[in-house]
């Protein structure tokens, strides 16, 4: 799973190393989000469902998703994968347009 640097209240600011004992899981409610989408237990904001959407990633009704740290996504309890959403086209465009973070290659080769 990615560790992310959340401002309260805020979406994702930041992608840092996977493997940190920071202190635990994030609340449901981190991220103010209201998009009945959540991401390992946090429910995500309007900015990241459209980018899971940008990846292809289908997100309707209430599903919970689990991304691992090497940005592969799945539904939780299922054993589909649904790819790697930092190797989708357009992704990281997109997550630069809408101030988002993406992880950087160091990260990601970490885990691989």
């Amino acid at each position: 799973m990615y560790c992310l640097i959340i401002q309260k209240g805020q979406p994702p600011c930041e992608i840092i190393s996977p493997r940190l004992d920071i202190g635990g899981r994030l609340n449901k409610n981190a991220s103010n989000g209201n998009t009945n989408v959540t991401i390992n237990d946090r429910e995500i904001t309007r900015k990241e469902l459209m980018i899971l959407k940008i990846a292809g990633v289908p997100c309707e009704g209430t599903p919970n998703f689990w991304l691992t740290a090497n940005g592969s996504i799945s539904e939780e309890g299922q054993k589909t994968d649904r790819g790697r959403i930092w190797g989708k086209a357009g992704t990281k465009v997109a997550c630069a347009i809408l101030s988002l973070p993406v992880p950087s290659k160091s990260v990601t080769l970490a885990d691989e």
